[in-house]
């Protein structure tokens, strides 16, 4: 999520930087209306897109996998833990409460007008209906309704400059710009860059209306500043009060160069711009392996020779047997970014060894195994009922406690009994689904404290983050961890 907004940030402030530098002051309205609009949505749902292949990385051998689902087979049930509400969650409320009170100004903002519908004098006059408030406010529409004062307090130049004014509001459908931006506001409440945006809206339907209604650009700049005197109208309607007046004036007589013209070319390579760098998948964020070296989000990981086929005894849990299976074990990551990575046993050696003993890290297996688990749950209601082990292997945290790098085995289905019954099976596409949230959330994870030797920060590794005890899910949820 976070790195969702961060993109969605970049797109909004660079679209609006081009804006305020380039297309603001020109008289192309409806294009700088299209683009704002535009760029709005884009910023919203560009950084969604997932255009390239998945980065999720792969690093268990299938013979790897049957060993350890072999001794799953055989694990201890997992203990239920309770999934203890951190600062994500607090955040999670707050969003939600803020969200809320957003949607609830919304409301209010309707019921205002349906308050002065019923409570003033009603008249039509050709395709409008005309509401008389009786409150000292500059008129105002929305859709076909035009609400004023009264109609006793204008002269007839200054009527007719109001319908036609408000009238091209309705033709452009403006109406669907501020319904678009009010949802926006509910759920980007907290983002101020949507404020902007809706100055700037806000301010080109006005350019757009003043121009065809401006048919005396003396009278009716006149008028424009006496209304701009009066009180606002509710945000979901268009109002003569909009501010500065000193812009809109200038803007009457303001015509663009065809020089300007090309600056409606921006839109562009604005475009391409975003949807290289700010979508989900970027390039910084490609996986590519050679040899072993791996290249993973802007770092560089070096993982230890193959090591040679060698074989592992087990135990048959349906015969009880001991069987012999021939495998190899996977590299692991060394090096960080030319820096070694410290294992665990590095930093107990360490300790033995008569060193002060010190925090080896905050990131331990059982605690990325309950992170993740936790904010799988919602992902894992599609599942079957029965027991299942998710395989996350040789996470590399860096020295400043932020997850680089890891390995993704799969999710499958297991049996949690003995002898072994049928389990449910998890098809490819299922997996890999589960595999992409896992990258999100290892990619979101909160910085914890690193590990340290000899009182430095250092890379380190987290491994044993496989599943061995599985989790189950009965009536579509997730009751075990």
């Amino acid at each position: 999520m976070a790195q969702y907004l961060l993109n969605v940030t970049a797109i909004w402030l660079l679209s609006l930087l081009i804006f305020d530098l380039l297309l603001k002051k020109e008289s192309y309205h409806s294009y700088n209306r299209l683009y704002l609009v535009t760029t709005l949505l884009c910023g919203i749902f560009l950084p969604l897109i997932h255009w390239q292949d998945s980065t999720v990385i792969y690093g268990q051998s299938n013979a790897i996998q049957n060993v350890v689902e072999t001794k799953a087979r055989i694990a201890d049930n997992a203990t239920i833990s309770s999934m203890h509400i951190n600062w994500q969650h607090y955040l999670l409320y707050f969003y939600v409460v803020g969200s809320t009170v957003s949607l609830l100004f919304f409301i209010a903002e309707l019921a205002k007008l349906i308050m002065l519908y019923r409570r003033g004098k009603v008249s039509i006059e050709g395709a409008w209906t005309i509401i008389e408030t009786g409150n000292n406010h500059a008129p105002f529409s929305i859709f076909n309704y035009t609400f004023v004062n009264s109609k006793a307090q204008y002269t007839p130049e200054q009527w007719n400059i109001i319908l036609t004014h408000e009238q091209l509001h309705s033709m452009a459908f403006h109406f669907v710009d501020l319904l678009l931006i009010q949802i926006v506001r509910i759920f980007f409440w907290f983002h101020p860059l949507v404020y902007i945006y809706q100055r700037r809206l806000l301010m080109l339907h006005e350019y757009q209306a003043d121009r065809v209604s401006a048919v005396q650009p003396r009278l009716y700049g006149q008028f424009l500043v006496e209304q701009a005197m009066l009180s606002k109208a509710p945000a979901v309607s268009h109002s003569f009060s909009f501010s500065p007046v000193r812009s809109r004036i200038g803007m009457l007589s303001k015509k663009s160069s065809a020089i300007a013209k090309g600056k409606l070319l921006l839109a562009i390579p604005l475009t391409l711009v975003c949807l290289l760098l700010f979508t989900q998948n970027s390039f910084s964020a490609k996986f590519s392996r050679d040899g072993n070296i791996v290249k993973y989000r802007d770092n560089v990981i070096e993982l230890s020779p193959q090591l040679p086929a060698d074989t592992v005894t087990v135990m048959d849990p349906s015969t009880g047997k001991q069987q012999m299976l021939v495998t190899s074990l996977s590299p692991h990551p060394i090096k960080l970014n030319g820096k070694k990575i410290y294992t665990s046993d590095d930093l107990y050696a360490q300790n033995k060894m008569g060193s002060p003993v010190t925090n080896t890290s905050s990131f331990t297996a059982d605690g990325l195994r309950e992170y993740l688990l936790s904010r799988l749950s919602g992902d894992f209601s599609k599942l079957e009922d029965g027991y299942y082990m998710l395989s996350v292997d040789n996470v590399v945290v860096n020295e400043n406690g932020s997850i680089v790098y890891y390995e993704y085995g799969s999710l499958r289905g297991t049996s949690n009994s003995y002898p072994p019954k049928p389990h449910a099976e998890v098809d490819k596409a299922t997996s890999e689904a589960i595999g992409r949230r896992v990258d999100e959330l290892l990619n979101e994870a909160p910085k914890h404290e690193p590990a340290y030797y000899k009182g430095d920060a250092v890379p380190s590794l987290v491994n044993g983050v496989v599943f061995r005890n599985p989790f189950q899910i009965k009536n579509h949820k997730l009751v075990s961890m």
